[in-house]
């Protein structure tokens, strides 16, 4: 039977192997066709890391341009469907003459076996950290991605940055300090602020994924169609242009800056961050299991932080469950109860059944989050709240002081709900 006649069939693999997928070279209208190798991650692969949108399951391509013809040393020969945007990235990533290795989620991880998925999940912040490249694909080129990137770059060509404890500074020269002194030159390149927002409004930019893809990277590169440019270039001039957005025209009216805000976060430093940060900065950031709201920021914490080896990725268990277990693991290994922070207005469109204790992170909060609300009673938040958890009871109890007291409760208002 022709290998394009059946499906390729993943076997199984040691626990301390991955897979890492060999792109054979090819021209733009030739078969996609790679091979599978299984190999031990403790013997130091040499590969990069791709980094993706993958795009909406309903768009996945059944045709000659969207299969792959699975050439393995190990298993069968057989084709596997992939996203369109995939496809696009091999025929962009490949080389003319030489192999490429890779290693990528969607083929990389037997997607189908949940045990399998949980696995390698947990080993995803040490797989990017490990790669000698992450390739960072944002899709094809268009007709003004080309100019998105030069500009891009000439921004960062012109400032001086310095990024230390979390805080930056520019120091602008050239025709960028220009820009800077004068209103009227930002309209002379109005047509480059399109350019770029309109590459900044890809798909990418708004997965929770890349947080970890990005934040684990020794060494990135962000590739649009044949275009290429460092990340650091890019991850610069955002900075620069979120500096020069805050209530300044006339960038205000080419870019939307709560929007900016969002992807704010991604341009930072997110290694070693505490948790309730991390999940509060990533909320409305897009992924299709609910799980991930946790499992895709774990490998961003702290390498002694207790929470990073008390939650381990697991497919199998509720969403209820995952939330739940991360919440009293979070209270009982830190003694704190800051994640309590995140605990706000629960957003009507949630089908999930939580304690009142438990945040939901499943869709994004209305509110904004209270992390930043240094109260009164800052001088004794970091104190042991005397934790008391009865499970059978599903309550927790904590130590506190009598504030006053709770004569009536009134009918819970609507987040759309207007003021009188």
């Amino acid at each position: 039977m022709p290998a394009s006649n059946f499906p390729y069939r993943y076997g199984q693999k040691d626990r301390n192997q991955i897979r890492l997928i060999r792109l054979f070279p090819g021209k733009t209208h030739h078969d996609i066709c790679v091979d599978i190798n299984r190999v031990y991650a403790s013997s130091n692969p040499t590969y990069e890391a791709l980094s993706y949108a993958w795009g909406d399951p309903d768009h996945i391509g059944r045709s000659r341009g969207t299969t792959i013809s699975y050439e393995s040393k190990f298993y069968n020969k057989g084709v596997l469907l992939i996203s369109r945007n995939l496809a696009s990235a091999f025929r962009h990533l490949r080389n003319l003459k030489e192999v490429r290795t890779l290693w990528i989620d969607a083929i990389s991880i037997n997607q189908g076996d949940i045990e399998e998925r949980s696995e390698e999940v947990a080993k995803m912040g040490s797989i990017y950290s490990n790669a000698w490249r992450v390739i960072v694909w944002l899709g094809s080129s268009s007709e003004d991605s080309a100019l998105a990137l030069q500009t891009l770059s000439n921004i960062q060509e012109d400032i001086d940055f310095v990024e230390r404890d979390g805080n930056h500074t520019f120091t602008a020269s050239g025709a960028t300090r220009e820009l800077e002194r004068s209103p009227s030159a930002w309209r002379t390149k109005v047509l480059s602020w399109i350019a770029i927002r309109n590459l900044l409004n890809r798909p990418w930019f708004g997965r929770l994924w890349i947080f970890q893809e990005i934040g684990n990277a020794a060494n990135a590169v962000v590739v649009v169609g044949k275009d290429a440019m460092p990340w650091e270039t890019l991850r610069v001039a955002v900075f620069w242009i979120l500096h020069m957005t805050e209530g300044k025209a006339p960038l205000c009216d080419v870019f939307d800056a709560a929007y900016l805000r969002q992807i704010e976060p991604l341009m930072k430093e997110n290694r070693g961050r505490a948790l309730e940060r991390l999940l509060d900065s990533t909320k409305k950031s897009l992924c299709s299991n609910p799980r991930d709201r946790i499992y895709a920021v774990l490998s961003l914490l702290h390498k002694h932080d207790p929470i990073a080896e008390a939650i381990i990725p697991d497919y199998s268990r509720s969403v209820e469950e995952v939330y739940t277990k991360l919440t009293l693991s979070q209270i009982q290994t830190s003694g704190k109860l800051r994640l309590l922070s995140l605990c706000t207005f629960r957003n009507p469109k949630s089908t999930l059944n939580l304690h009142s204790w438990v945040p939901d992170l499943s869709i994004p909060n209305l509110l904004e989050s209270i992390l930043n609300s240094n109260a009164s009673g800052l001088s004794t938040h970091e104190n042991d709240p005397g934790l008391d958890y009865h499970d059978s009871k599903k309550s927790l109890k904590i130590r506190g002081c009598v504030a006053g007291v709770i004569n009536e409760v009134l009918t819970p208002i609507e987040p759309s709900a207007r003021l009188p």
